[in-house]
Protein backbone atom coordinates (compact mmCIF):
# COMPACT_ATOMS: atom_id res chain seq x y z
CA UNK A 1 0.00 0.00 0.00
CA UNK A 2 1.75 3.45 -0.99
CA UNK A 3 1.10 6.73 0.55
CA UNK A 4 -1.37 7.55 -1.65
CA UNK A 5 -3.66 4.52 -0.45
CA UNK A 6 -2.94 5.47 3.06
CA UNK A 7 -3.68 9.07 3.07
CA UNK A 8 -6.95 8.49 1.03
CA UNK A 9 -7.60 5.88 3.70
CA UNK A 10 -6.59 8.41 6.81
CA UNK A 11 -8.99 11.01 5.80
CA UNK A 12 -11.48 8.69 5.35
CA UNK A 13 -10.71 7.57 8.92
CA UNK A 14 -10.42 11.22 10.11
CA UNK A 15 -13.73 12.40 8.99
CA UNK A 16 -15.33 9.49 10.46
CA UNK A 17 -13.37 10.00 13.63
CA UNK A 18 -14.64 13.96 13.32
CA UNK A 19 -18.60 12.81 12.43
CA UNK A 20 -18.23 10.44 15.83
CA UNK A 21 -16.92 13.15 18.29
CA UNK A 22 -19.58 15.58 16.98
CA UNK A 23 -22.33 13.08 17.89
CA UNK A 24 -20.85 12.32 20.86
CA UNK A 25 -19.84 15.44 22.00
CA UNK A 26 -23.30 17.06 20.93
CA UNK A 27 -25.28 15.02 24.27
CA UNK A 28 -23.05 15.83 27.11
CA UNK A 29 -23.16 19.72 26.24
CA UNK A 30 -26.46 19.88 26.19
CA UNK A 31 -26.78 17.95 29.38
CA UNK A 32 -23.91 21.19 30.57
CA UNK A 33 -25.86 23.60 29.10
CA UNK A 34 -29.47 22.82 30.57
CA UNK A 35 -28.01 22.50 34.01
CA UNK A 36 -29.54 25.89 35.14
CA UNK A 37 -26.72 26.21 37.49
CA UNK A 38 -23.37 27.90 36.77
CA UNK A 39 -21.29 25.47 39.11
CA UNK A 40 -19.74 22.37 37.53
CA UNK A 41 -22.32 19.27 38.58
CA UNK A 42 -21.09 15.38 38.97
CA UNK A 43 -23.58 14.80 35.59
CA UNK A 44 -21.49 17.02 33.47
CA UNK A 45 -18.00 15.88 34.75
CA UNK A 46 -19.13 11.98 33.82
CA UNK A 47 -20.31 13.16 30.36
CA UNK A 48 -16.97 15.19 29.81
CA UNK A 49 -15.14 11.88 31.40
CA UNK A 50 -17.07 9.99 28.61
CA UNK A 51 -15.94 12.33 25.53
CA UNK A 52 -12.69 12.44 26.64
CA UNK A 53 -12.62 8.45 27.15
CA UNK A 54 -14.28 8.23 23.77
CA UNK A 55 -11.81 10.42 21.98
CA UNK A 56 -8.93 8.41 23.18
CA UNK A 57 -10.52 5.13 22.47
CA UNK A 58 -11.09 6.75 19.02
CA UNK A 59 -8.04 8.06 18.48
CA UNK A 60 -5.85 4.88 19.37
CA UNK A 61 -8.25 3.41 16.64
CA UNK A 62 -7.09 5.98 14.21
CA UNK A 63 -3.82 5.55 15.20
CA UNK A 64 -3.91 1.81 14.77
CA UNK A 65 -5.41 1.65 11.34
CA UNK A 66 -3.23 4.22 9.77
CA UNK A 67 -0.58 1.59 9.13
CA UNK A 68 -2.46 -1.92 7.41
CA UNK A 69 -2.71 -5.08 9.43
CA UNK A 70 -0.55 -7.18 6.76
CA UNK A 71 2.32 -4.94 7.45
CA UNK A 72 2.89 -4.77 11.09
CA UNK A 73 2.17 -8.66 10.41
CA UNK A 74 5.28 -8.68 8.49
CA UNK A 75 7.11 -6.94 10.60
CA UNK A 76 6.65 -8.65 13.13
CA UNK A 77 6.31 -12.08 12.59
CA UNK A 78 7.82 -12.23 9.15
CA UNK A 79 10.55 -14.39 7.61
CA UNK A 80 13.91 -12.99 7.15
CA UNK A 81 15.23 -12.74 3.86
CA UNK A 82 16.98 -11.13 1.17
CA UNK A 83 16.65 -9.04 -1.61
CA UNK A 84 18.19 -7.20 -4.25
CA UNK A 85 17.31 -4.10 -5.49
CA UNK A 86 16.71 -3.54 -8.97
CA UNK A 87 14.46 -0.37 -9.69
CA UNK A 88 14.01 2.27 -7.56
CA UNK A 89 12.03 5.46 -8.16
CA UNK A 90 10.38 8.12 -6.01
CA UNK A 91 6.26 8.57 -5.83
CA UNK A 92 6.45 12.41 -5.16
CA UNK A 93 5.60 11.68 -1.86
CA UNK A 94 7.57 13.71 1.14
CA UNK A 95 7.12 12.20 4.44
CA UNK A 96 7.78 14.13 8.31
CA UNK A 97 9.76 17.59 8.74
CA UNK A 98 13.13 17.79 8.41
CA UNK A 99 14.50 19.24 12.42
CA UNK A 100 16.22 20.99 13.57
CA UNK A 101 16.70 23.52 11.17
CA UNK A 102 13.10 24.39 10.26
CA UNK A 103 13.09 22.22 6.56
CA UNK A 104 16.09 24.35 5.42
CA UNK A 105 18.39 20.72 5.68
CA UNK A 106 20.57 22.46 8.36
CA UNK A 107 21.06 22.31 11.86
CA UNK A 108 23.27 22.13 14.66
CA UNK A 109 24.44 18.62 16.77
CA UNK A 110 26.27 18.95 19.77
CA UNK A 111 29.14 16.70 19.98
CA UNK A 112 32.39 15.83 21.61
CA UNK A 113 34.03 19.20 20.38
CA UNK A 114 31.11 21.06 20.75
CA UNK A 115 28.60 22.31 18.37
CA UNK A 116 29.10 21.70 15.24
CA UNK A 117 26.50 22.18 11.97
CA UNK A 118 25.48 19.26 10.28
CA UNK A 119 22.78 17.91 7.36
CA UNK A 120 19.36 17.06 7.87
CA UNK A 121 17.74 14.57 5.56
CA UNK A 122 14.19 14.46 4.31
CA UNK A 123 12.09 11.10 4.31
CA UNK A 124 10.46 10.79 0.61
CA UNK A 125 8.45 7.81 -0.32
CA UNK A 126 10.10 5.01 -2.91
CA UNK A 127 9.19 2.20 -4.78
CA UNK A 128 11.24 -0.31 -4.74
CA UNK A 129 11.33 -3.41 -6.68
CA UNK A 130 13.40 -6.00 -5.36
CA UNK A 131 14.65 -9.35 -6.25
CA UNK A 132 13.49 -11.12 -3.12
CA UNK A 133 15.61 -14.34 -2.32
CA UNK A 134 13.08 -16.55 0.53
CA UNK A 135 15.08 -19.33 2.12
CA UNK A 136 13.81 -23.18 0.77
CA UNK A 137 11.94 -21.24 -2.03
CA UNK A 138 12.71 -19.70 -5.68
CA UNK A 139 13.49 -16.07 -5.95
CA UNK A 140 11.15 -13.82 -7.05
CA UNK A 141 10.06 -10.10 -7.39
CA UNK A 142 8.23 -8.05 -5.37
CA UNK A 143 7.26 -4.42 -4.98
CA UNK A 144 7.90 -2.35 -1.23
CA UNK A 145 7.21 1.39 -0.72
CA UNK A 146 8.91 2.69 1.93
CA UNK A 147 9.58 6.50 3.11
CA UNK A 148 13.39 6.86 3.23
CA UNK A 149 16.07 9.48 3.98
CA UNK A 150 17.62 11.03 1.09
CA UNK A 151 21.17 10.12 1.75
CA UNK A 152 19.81 6.06 2.34
CA UNK A 153 18.36 5.28 -0.66
CA UNK A 154 19.47 2.11 -2.00
CA UNK A 155 21.06 1.60 -5.66
CA UNK A 156 20.09 -0.66 -8.21
CA UNK A 157 21.98 -4.38 -7.05
CA UNK A 158 22.14 -3.20 -3.94
CA UNK A 159 21.43 -6.00 -1.06
CA UNK A 160 18.75 -5.31 1.56
CA UNK A 161 17.71 -7.50 4.13
CA UNK A 162 13.45 -7.74 4.31
CA UNK A 163 10.90 -9.79 6.35
CA UNK A 164 8.21 -11.63 4.19
CA UNK A 165 4.14 -11.97 5.26
CA UNK A 166 4.47 -15.96 6.75
CA UNK A 167 1.08 -16.45 4.30
CA UNK A 168 1.14 -13.90 1.98
CA UNK A 169 4.55 -14.07 0.25
CA UNK A 170 3.70 -10.69 -1.65
CA UNK A 171 3.80 -8.91 1.42
CA UNK A 172 7.50 -7.82 1.44
CA UNK A 173 8.76 -4.71 3.89
CA UNK A 174 12.27 -3.79 4.75
CA UNK A 175 13.27 -5.34 7.98
CA UNK A 176 14.38 -3.21 10.85
CA UNK A 177 17.83 -3.82 10.76
CA UNK A 178 18.08 -3.51 7.13
CA UNK A 179 21.57 -2.17 6.51
CA UNK A 180 21.46 1.09 4.77
CA UNK A 181 23.47 2.36 2.04
CA UNK A 182 25.48 6.06 2.60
Amino acid sequence: MNITQRFIKMWVLIGGYCIALILVGVLPFVLWTDDNRTTITVNSLLSMLGVAVVTLVFGVLLYRNLSPAVLRQAHAHGIAASATVSEVSATGWRVGKSRPGKGRGRGWRVQQGGIVPHRTYHKYEYKLRVQVQPPAMPPYEAVIFHALPENQVPQPGDALAVKIHPQRAEVVVLAENSASPA
